[in-house]
This record gives structure tokens, sequence and C-alpha cells, in this order.
């Protein structure tokens, strides 16, 4: 008896094959369900963000991709015209390329959030978008390069040709991309946020603005100063925000003809005149050297707020109390005019 044929396979071949396309697909359905639960249930406990990335990863599977995907599988199994056997699996190849960039794009999301979700400023959300965007359309050429690849293109001078448009692109807009590029760089090292008091080169003031070409700072004479993001990156910064307190050093200058006696009690009367001080404390008074008219006593305290205006009160309160301390001892100091007459 002779075995009836369809399309070159058997009628047990198609039962064989249906049936391995139904466990196939009814296995990927029930694992990702189970996949979903257990990371929901997980992510509800924990208190990261990764849990609900991966969730909204595994969700992007979705039914007709893992049909379709249970179908090509089925079709190992049967005898099928070479033509279509390779079109539907380059169809299954850029489905699968899709379905990689779409979990994978997630995933950036999710990297890029992490990083400003404890930044609320509009500066730090419209560079994280960028970025975002930036390595999307990469993700999508580089996918789409391997399609045309699989699909037979000669993908080589066409990598060539865009690498030439990109040199000529890049060199037109250079300065542009250098302070994009830059932009991004200060957005992840991050060597000064909105509101940081700094000096770069020259300038220095507050921070008021990080953009995509300049940051803008405000300088204590009331003007805005914009300085270019490529010059930053380049530049030495200083941000007195980020300091834990001031060191200050202050040099005080007594005559010569003042007794050893009253030579040996100046350090102490100078870190007198600092411990009385709010916010200050002493690290060091000597007698340090002496000068060509005058012998120089040399100061060193640390304010423990580094709020500049805290330290300039205590500074004066500190010269306040040396006139007062020297005085009361009766210990004369060098006029600030003869200093510079003494070359001290």
């Amino acid at each position: 008896m002779a075995i009836e044929t369809y399309w070159g396979n058997t009628v047990f071949q198609y039962a064989v094959a249906l049936l391995i396309f139904s466990i196939a697909a009814l296995s990927v359905m029930i694992i990702k369900r189970g996949l979903l639960a257990s990371s929901k249930k997980f992510a509800e406990k924990s208190g990261t963000l990764i849990d609900d990335a991966i969730v909204e990863m595994i969700g992007t599977v979705n039914a007709p991709f893992y049909w379709f995907a249970s179908f090509v599988f089925a079709l190992q199994y049967l005898r099928v015209d070479a033509f279509a056997s390779a079109l539907i699996n380059k169809v299954f190849i850029i489905w699968a390329i899709i379905q990689a960039i779409i979990a994978f794009q997630i995933f950036i999301d999710f990297i890029i959030s992490e990083k400003v979700r404890t930044n609320t400023k509009a500066g730090s959300a419209m560079v994280s978008g960028i970025l975002s965007g930036i390595i999307k359309i990469a993700l999508w050429l580089t996918a789409l390069l391997f399609v045309l690849s699989n699909f037979g293109v000669n993908i080589t001078s066409l990598i060539a040709g865009l690498g030439i448009g990109g040199i000529a692109i890049a060199l037109a807009a250079q300065n542009i991309l250098g302070d994009l590029f830059s932009s991004i760089a200060i957005f992840f090292d991050k060597p000064f946020v909105i509101g940081d008091y700094i000096v770069v080169g020259g300038n220095s003031g507050t921070v008021q603005k990080i953009g995509i070409k300049t940051t803008r700072i405000r300088a204590l004479s009331g003007e805005e100063v914009s300085i270019p993001n490529k010059d930053i990156s380049a530049a030495r910064i200083s941000n007195f925000r980020r300091m834990k307190e001031r060191r200050s050093v202050m040099n005080i200058a007594v005559p010569y003809g003042t007794d050893a006696k009253t030579l040996a009690k100046i350090p102490g009367i100078l870190e007198e005149s600092v411990s009385a001080v709010d916010h200050a404390a002493c690290k060091s008074a000597f007698l340090v050297e002496m000068g060509t008219k005058a012998i120089m006593f040399e100061l060193v305290y640390i304010i423990d707020d580094r709020d500049f205006d805290v330290y300039l009160v205590a500074r004066q309160e500190i010269i306040l109390n040396i006139i007062h301390l020297f005085a009361k001892h009766r210990i004369q100091l060098v006029p600030p005019q003869e200093k510079a007459q003494f070359g001290i």
C-alpha cells in the first residue's frame, strides 16, 4: 500500500511537526508565565529596580514571536522547499534580532535611569536622553548591517561609505560633537553638579545649568558666564562646595626689640585667638622666620564649614582677637605698609 504524501511529507510527518509545534509553543508560554510570576513577586519584595527591568524584558517576548519560533523549529522535521526554508529562516533571524534589540533597549534605559535616579535636574535628564538615543541608534544600525549581510548584501563598501560620510560630518561639526561628548563625560564623571561653586581656569561662580554645548555659572559679581563643555573637560576644576573644611594660613609680624619671653608667648596667644571663635580650630602657630626688619609668625587654622561667608566671619573674629590680645599683652604688630616696605 503506497503512503500518500503531500508536498513531500506524509500525514504522519505533518502530525509529528504539529505536535512539536504545540509542545514548543506551550512550553515557552508556560515558562514565560512562570518567569513573569516569580519575577513580579521578587520585584515587589526587592528595593532595586533591576527586577522591574527584567520583568519588562521578559514581557517583550510576545505570543506571535514564540509561535513563529515554534513553527520554525517544527519545520526542521519536514521536507520544505529550499527557497521557502531559507526565506522563513531569514524572517525568523530578523524578528529575533528585533526582539533582542527591544529587550536590550529596556536594559539601556534601566542603566541610564539608575544613573540619574538620584539627580532630578533637567540637565541630567536631557543628557541621559541624548545618550540613550545615540546608543539605540547605534544598535539599530548594527542590526541593519547584520540583516543585510545575512541577505547576501556586500556591506563592506556600505560601511566604508558610512565611514567616509561619518568622518565628513564629524569634521564639519567637530566643535559641536566635542561639546556634546564633553557634556556626557561631565554627566557621568560628575566633577560638579548644579549649585556647586567652582573655579574653571580664570572663571569662578555657582553652576546654574549644565547644557549640551555649554555650562553656565553665576559669578560673584552677578553676571552669568557660559563656558564650552569642551574647555571644561580639558581644564582643572576646583569644586569648593565639596570641601569639608577650609584651611587658612595667616602671617603675623612683630618688630625686633620684642623680648624673648614675649616672643615665646605669642604662639599661645595666636592659638587662643582661634579657639575663641566658632567653627575654627588652630592647627599650628610657630615663629617661622627672622625677616629683614621683623620677626614672622605663622598661624594655621581650620574652619569646619565650607560656607564662604562663615569663613569670612571667622577670619574677621580671629584678626580682631589677635589685635585685642596683642594690645592686652603690649605686643606691637607691624602695620601692613611697613610689612610691604620690609619685603616680608
